[in-house]
């Protein structure tokens, strides 16, 4: 004799015709909508299982990505200059004595404010030095355009002029 349970005819092939009672080995009706039930129980169950798991991975993800950005970037996010402290280096900078650090940090502020590189051009001249090269000058020339003047410079073609335009409508 084995401990599977013994179905009767009536619930032979239909899942819906009975579960297992207290004793072991007889199968009893039940009640309409239990499996339904059932069935919803372990559908929630696995949704805050997957959802579990989805946040798990997302937190695990974005901590992942904020150590890289952190770790891609420490000194330059810590020692920026603002404009007020590469002016008041300016002087220095011209007349090569500043650190390497310090010189690094303000080059790389001249590298991307206009108005400070205005200025430093001025103290070179003031200081009788010649301004900074054509190819320096050339590399912080996107400075000078408006952001829609740039976007129009990265278009593969000319764009037709207004005239134009206008006589094609």
């Amino acid at each position: 004799m084995t401990n599977e349970p013994q179905r009767g005819p009536a619930a032979h092939g239909s899942l819906a015709a009975g579960a297992m009672s207290h004793r072991a080995g007889a199968w009893q009706p039940v009640p309409p909508g239990t499996l339904n039930e059932l069935r919803q129980a372990l559908d929630a169950r696995h949704q805050r299982r997957v959802a579990i798991w989805v946040s798990s991975a997302a937190a695990l993800l974005l901590a992942l990505g904020l150590g890289i950005w952190q770790a891609m970037e420490p000194a330059a996010a810590q020692h920026a200059l603002n404009c007020k402290e590469c002016r008041e280096l300016m002087h220095a900078y011209a007349s090569h004595t500043l650190n390497s650090d310090k010189a690094a940090q303000v080059q790389a502020h001249l590298d991307r404010c206009k108005s400070c590189l205005d200025q430093y051009v001025k103290v070179q001249q003031g200081l009788g030095e010649s301004p900074l090269p054509a190819s320096h000058l050339a590399s912080v020339a996107w400075l000078d355009q408006t952001p829609a003047e740039s976007w129009v410079a990265s278009l593969p073609m000319p764009l037709p002029s207004p005239e134009q335009m206008a006589t094609r409508h």
